[in-house]
């Protein structure tokens, strides 16, 4: 007589059925038909959008498939940050390939990950002669430990070689840790990194996603493309709708620029807190303005694009500067420049008030390690010569204690060039900071219209004065050299 299984044997060899796990995964299974993205609507990351419709052409191609073999079976690790377009890749190379894709959220698989669960999830699979997988942000497994980690990351791998005929990808991000064998032969076997979109991408963008927000007609796209470098596609839309939103809860019928840098400052260093003290607000405002000062004056090429006093989480100041996209390296000028403008907040405070206040923390250590890498790193120290000192390459005591001697003298010497810098303008550092006092906020067409000592009169009336105001000045688009692109004071 047959014994009955015992209920533990049981719950080890049962599956949970398809509509279990799609309901605790979030499973979601798109058709073909019911997906509509295509290669041509993506913008940014043209390369690998060149490279998947090579592949679908390649793997749509029996005649190619045949000279390949039967062993050839593509997998993807898509790498980038969050808003990338990575899944947006793949639903469009599910739809190029007339196939339907399932994407399962890793984030909700950390919760359960046992055999039945896997076993439900190679059901859903089945249910498909081919098809395209998506194991959406592997990097969650960054929360379990080696062990465990090494399971799941198995685990996926087992699942991708159940299914030779079907295609699977997994996304994380750049930073992501995973086994060795999640890429490679055992694992997926392509990886491909994105990148954050370039300039003219970034203004593609932005122009989508604001065709149906009431924006001002005359809004540069190209300022407001440089404001977004760095961004992913995902970022740039959940700005643009935080920006949007902020402006009806103002009563603003439309978007402006202002809005939108406005936005990206709140998000990015947290929103205002308070109003200083009058004393805080021009001991700060003389600061910023000592670090444009320095920079118009002392850097090459130095391009502000705003300068601000306010009250901030993390700063009470921030003086920002465009960045030049096009340039890789910096020379010596450059980096001292950079030198120069970080000091130029402590020089003002210097001079004006004969103190110096704890806001200077973050422009000495950016300082320091400039001069640093000048010194150790570069070769560019005419006394050191070409040499760099790293950690893992041997040098003697001797040669890092004269470094460090280097390395202070070259900050002194260009302290007392900003020094010098600032005392010549000093009428534009007053004249600067106290425009700050009064407006908190200065954007790069008020700040260059002070620095240049324009003004411009309002028509005379018969009973009015003739009143002298800042106002913008038109300039060419430029390409500044700036490293770092914000000054922040604690």
């Amino acid at each position: 007589m047959k014994q009955s299984p015992r209920p533990q044997d049981l719950l080890k060899t049962q599956a949970y059925s398809v509509e279990e796990v799609v309901e605790m995964l979030q499973v979601k299974t798109l058709l073909p038909k019911d997906n509509d993205n295509f290669f041509k609507n993506i913008i940014g990351n043209t390369s690998i959008v060149n490279y998947f419709t090579s592949m679908v052409k390649l793997l749509k191609s029996e005649s190619a498939i045949e000279g390949l073999g039967t062993e050839f079976h593509p997998s993807f690790l898509l790498l980038g940050v969050v808003g990338i377009g990575k899944a947006l890749t793949v639903y469009s190379f599910a739809k190029e390939m007339e196939l339907p894709i399932i994407v399962i959220d890793t984030e909700k698989l950390l919760q359960d990950f046992s055999n039945k669960v896997i076993k439900g999830i190679k059901s859903i699979i089945e249910q498909y002669d081919r098809s395209v997988v998506l194991f959406k942000d592997v990097n969650y497994c960054d929360q379990l430990d080696s062990d465990k980690a090494i399971s799941l990351f198995s685990k996926l791998c087992n699942i991708k070689n159940s299914f030779p005929k079907s295609f699977f990808f997994a996304s994380a991000s750049e930073t992501a840790a995973y086994p060795q064998f999640f890429y490679g032969n055992e694992g997926f076997n392509t990886r491909l990194s994105f990148n954050a979109p370039d300039p003219k991408e970034r203004e593609k963008l932005i122009k989508k996603f604001i065709k149906n927000i009431p924006h001002d007609e005359k809004l540069d796209y190209d300022k407001v493309s440089r404001d977004f470098i760095g961004f992913s596609g995902g970022a740039i839309a959940d700005m643009l709708k935080k920006a949007w939103i902020q402006c009806v809860l103002d009563g603003k019928t439309q978007l402006t620029y202002e809005a939108i840098n406005s936005t990206i400052y709140s998000e990015t260093f947290g929103s205002k807190v308070r109003k200083m003290s009058d004393k805080e607000m021009k001991l700060t405002a003389y600061h910023e303005a000592g670090h444009v000062i320095a920079g118009y004056f002392g850097c090459p090429n130095y391009k502000v694009s705003k300068v601000e006093v306010v009250f901030r989480p993390s700063t009470l100041g921030l003086t920002d500067s465009e960045t030049d996209e096009d340039k890789l390296s910096y020379t010596r000028e450059d980096i001292k420049g950079h030198i120069i403008t970080s000091l130029g907040g402590k020089v003002a405070e210097q001079i004006m008030f004969n103190t110096n206040t704890s806001g200077v923390i973050s422009d000495l250590a950016s300082a320091t390690t400039l001069a640093e890498s000048f010194v150790k790193y570069f070769g560019m120290d005419p006394t050191m010569g070409p040499v760099c000192l790293q950690d893992d390459i041997f040098c003697s005591d001797t040669l890092n204690d004269i470094a460090d001697i280097k390395i202070q003298e070259m900050l002194i010497n260009l302290e007392n060039v900003t020094t010098q810098v600032v005392l010549e303008h000093k009428d534009k550092l007053v004249a600067l900071a106290e425009a700050l006092i009064k407006k908190e906020t200065l954007y790069k067409e008020e700040v260059l219209a002070i620095l240049k000592g324009e003004t411009a009169k309002k028509p005379a009336t018969p009973k009015k004065k003739t009143i002298k105001k800042v106002t913008s000045t038109s300039t060419a688009k430029t390409t500044p050299e700036e490293p770092t692109s914000n000054d922040k004071d604690d």
